[in-house]
């Protein structure tokens, strides 16, 4: 699906950060097809939400930003606005430009503030930025909307490792075990919580 491979983009870059944290390494990106010369002739609004998403899963990051701001500037409404602004701060991040994604991410909130994936995306962004504290904020604000989400607990659960709120940390870890969380995630940081536990 699409929108999954978009996600997965995100996801793997947001994962190479939890392994460096947790001291794992690895990562990889596609490049591709359409570029921003391409763009002009583009009009419709579904036309060019059409080829960002395809510029975006095809790793063509530029592109798709530049197609998701021409959509912004035909103000769509606010539903639309939230989903393309969370889009282009997912080709933001993905490109390391972590401000321009979170302001994006800010925004998409602004437009619908039940976006609880919005939240999500900036709480990880936030936690790139070193910004844990405000980045449990924005985990509390998405699972207050949606309980139900395995991957915002463990990364709630990584932001209270950070912060040395080793109890709170492992509390996450057993909601999100309890959700579906990957055996192999749950185990890298409960152990690294448990090597902490021991170092105090």
């Amino acid at each position: 699906m699409e929108l999954d491979r978009r996600r997965e983009q995100f996801y793997l870059r947001a994962d190479e950060f939890t392994d460096g944290l947790l001291g794992d390494h690895s990562g990889a990106e596609e490049k591709s097809g359409m570029n921003s010369s391409n763009t002009s002739s583009l009009e419709t609004i579904d036309t060019m939400i059409f080829y960002a998403i395809k510029a975006h899963n095809n790793g063509d990051f530029q592109t798709a930003e530049t197609l998701y701001t021409k959509i912004l500037n035909q103000k769509p409404n606010a539903l639309v606005a939230s989903i393309v602004y969370k889009h282009r701060g997912m080709a933001f991040f993905a490109q390391g430009a972590y401000e321009d994604a979170y302001k994006d991410f800010s925004a998409s909130l602004n437009e619908n503030p039940k976006n609880f994936r919005s939240y999500y995306y900036a709480g990880i962004v936030l936690m790139m930025m070193n910004k844990n504290s405000e980045a449990i904020t924005m985990f509390n604000k998405s699972l207050e909307i949606n309980g139900y989400q395995a991957h915002v607990y463990f990364r709630r659960a990584l932001a209270y490792f950070q912060e040395d709120q080793l109890i709170l940390a492992l509390h996450d870890l057993d909601n999100a075990a309890a959700l579906g969380l990957s055996a192999e995630e749950e185990k890298k940081l409960r152990a690294a919580i448990a090597k902490k536990i021991d170092m105090v």
